[in-house]
């Protein structure tokens, strides 16, 4: 699967559940929020030094997050890139709060067409796996190791509003 395709299926408002489960607190945390996917094609306009980056890959995708629940709003911009006939890729990740930080990872679709997403930073591993059923349901499982060792695990369910 390509990733333009997955994130065409995702554009639209969500409902979304998650639960949060810290094996180092023993706490469990469970939240609701709103959440609204958009395709952007004029991002490349905003950071010209995209261009060196993405001219080797030949799919190119972004997505922009909002997140909105009762105490916060988050906003985070998603560049995917992928080779053609390619079942793996590599992609960028930034809050447009603090564009500064970038998160980097790798993600891979398996034969069930699964998205697989895999964040390491320093100490700190991220697994998450994505799974869109039917069009209107997104599940999501994220696994977050500190020195190997699970830390938390993190259950969210979407359902598309419109």
């Amino acid at each position: 699967m390509q990733i333009t395709n997955f994130i065409a299926n995702l554009e639209g408002k969500w409902l979304r559940k998650e639960t949060l489960y810290s094996l180092v607190n023993e706490k469990i945390i469970s939240n609701q929020s709103k959440v609204y996917y958009k395709s952007l094609t004029h991002l490349q306009q905003k950071f010209p030094n995209l261009n060196s980056y993405t001219a080797k890959y030949k799919i190119f995708a972004v997505l922009e997050i909002l997140w909105e629940n009762q105490s916060n709003k988050l906003a985070h911009i998603i560049c995917f890139y992928q080779l053609p006939e390619s079942i793996s890729g590599q992609f960028i990740q930034w809050n447009q709060n603090t564009p500064h930080k970038l998160i980097k990872g790798d993600f891979y679709w398996n034969n069930s067409k699964i998205l697989n997403v895999v964040i390491k930073q320093g100490n700190t591993s991220i697994q998450e796996k994505i799974y869109t059923p039917i069009d209107k349901l997104k599940l999501v499982n994220n696994i977050r190791k500190k020195f190997n060792i699970c830390v938390s695990v993190l259950f969210i369910s979407e359902i598309k509003l419109n």
